[in-house]
């Protein structure tokens, strides 16, 4: 199948060489590598290359961008960077090197690249959400996105609304590379990687995840081959992202402590005399979410539900509130926590009269007290109850029904500015929860029931003066 795959894209190179040459004697200075091979010659809507470090993504998405504007005259297509500086240094500078001059005009002030077929390739960058309205009006035959982690989830939603055509013979497309770690892998990992992803209109079929690694690019390996002993020397989370292109751990990890196969279990029966919670982030645009949390005679915290309003739901307060309702009957709760957002005046009235959203859940039974602000003291308490050793478990785990929470705490990231807080652009909403409650807990455990003998020690220990007999009526009751 790979060996075929190889081939496929090698007969379109030599189609386009042969258009080429006979107009102007040219021919493309691009031989893709096995890897790279399988990347180009993959049918799927959305392509992803790469995972880590050196095996010819930026060559990959140059050249796939570059074939796909010769193959079909008038093909208009764009290709995206973060930032300027990131696109200059980059696809830019190598287009420029790379691409036979002959088959191109550059319109440098535009950054496009204008095709003697009539094509272009228009090279930009998205440095904030803001800019993604750039591009409210244009469409596009293709997309493609190098070091994609590096967008945030809108922003790359909002680039595929671009992506459209009414040109016959053309099929529209996505295409990307990208390193684990950043903002954006989460949603990365999630829609290539695990494939989990819930929003609508998701289609795992449709995405393809083409892994690679320095292994795959002999050209580098042999032309420097210190850079993999360079690789091999990282701290271990960069170095598994780098190379061996791990999603599961990555330079940024704000929660570095996060171990699957530690903190995820599977669903258990737990004691009725176990203390139950309850905590909740507000999301209406954003998501929301609910957690219901239960505490050990030990003091260890296990998150047992979960409940996470994705933002296309646009439920409001009280449609959460009765589904939180749903999913509580017949359990009681020590408290619940929220955001204490929600307990500021919205400039909205429910139809109870309420303008508050705390209003809005108490006209429901959900009475919530207003968790703590104090975001680094409620991610110092997160990291402890996430730590683990060889030698002792981590001291809060997660049902595995607990999705959204396993899906985007692992994938947070530290805050570039403030590096003790993480970077409130990536899916925090489930961490949040948990920091209003471990803020709110401080350390509690749940009773541990007294055997019978604890029963009756603590009956006569309640009485003002213990006589004797009444000792040897205990211990004579014991043995009976």
């Amino acid at each position: 199948m790979k060996q075929r795959c190889d081939l496929n894209f090698i007969s379109v190179i030599v189609r386009v060489r042969k258009h080429i040459m006979s107009m102007l004697k040219i021919e493309l200075p691009y031989k893709p590598f096995l890897r790279q091979a399988q990347f180009h010659s993959s049918p799927a809507l959305y392509r992803l290359f790469g995972g880590a470090a050196g095996p010819g993504k930026t060559e990959a998405i140059m050249w796939e961008g570059i074939i796909k504007c010769l193959r079909k005259p008038k093909t208009a297509g764009i290709l995206f960077r973060r930032t300027f500086p990131e696109l200059e240094m980059s696809l830019i500078r190598r287009f420029l090197e790379k691409c036979p001059r002959e088959l191109y005009q550059y319109h440098a002030s535009q950054h496009i690249a204008q095709f003697v077929n009539g094509s272009f390739l228009q090279f930009a960058y998205c440095d904030s959400e803001r800019d993604v309205y750039r591009y409210q009006s244009a469409e596009f035959d293709f997309i493609g996105i190098d070091e994609l982690t590096h967008f945030t989830e809108y922003i790359f939603t909002y680039l595929l609304s671009r992506l459209r055509t009414v040109k016959s013979g053309i099929t529209p497309s996505f295409f990307a590379a990208t390193n684990p770690g950043n903002i954006g892998h989460g949603f990365v990992k999630s829609r290539w990687v695990d494939k989990d992803c819930k929003e609508h209109g998701y289609n795992p079929v449709e995405y393809d995840f083409i892994p690679a690694t320095l292994k795959d690019n002999p050209l580098l390996a042999s032309i420097d081959p210190d850079y993999i002993k360079r690789l091999e020397n990282l701290p271990e989370q960069q170095r598994k992202a780098l190379l061996l292109g791990s999603f599961d751990v990555f330079a940024g990890q704000f929660f570095t402590e996060w171990d699957k196969d530690k903190h995820v279990v599977a669903p258990f029966t737990m004691p009725e005399t176990w203390r139950k919670y309850r905590a909740y982030d507000y999301g209406y645009e954003n998501p929301a979410c609910c957690k219901w949390y239960a505490i050990d005679y030990d003091g260890n915290v296990w998150v047992y539900r979960e409940l996470y309003f994705q933002k296309s739901h646009n439920l409001d307060a009280e449609k959460q509130a009765v589904r939180i309702n749903e999913l509580s009957a017949g359990e009681t709760y020590e408290y619940s926590i929220a955001d204490p957002a929600i307990f500021s005046p919205t400039g909205m009235v429910d139809k109870f009269g309420g303008q508050t959203i705390a209003e809005s859940f108490a006209r429901y039974g959900i009475m919530f007290l207003p968790g703590s602000n104090r975001r680094v003291d409620g991610w110092n308490l997160m990291h402890q109850y996430l730590w683990h050793s060889a030698e002792k478990m981590p001291r809060m785990r997660y049902f595995f029904t607990c999705r959204d929470s396993i899906r985007t705490i692992p994938a947070l990231i530290h805050d570039e500015k403030k590096p003790d807080d993480l970077d409130t652009d990536g899916e925090d909403h489930a961490a949040d929860v948990d920091r209003y409650f471990l803020t709110s807990l401080h350390e509690r455990s749940s009773e541990r029931p007294k055997s019978e003998v604890e029963q009756k020690l603590a009956e006569f220990l309640k009485r003002d003066v213990v006589a004797p007999g009444a000792f040897n009526e205990f211990y004579y009751g014991r043995r009976g």
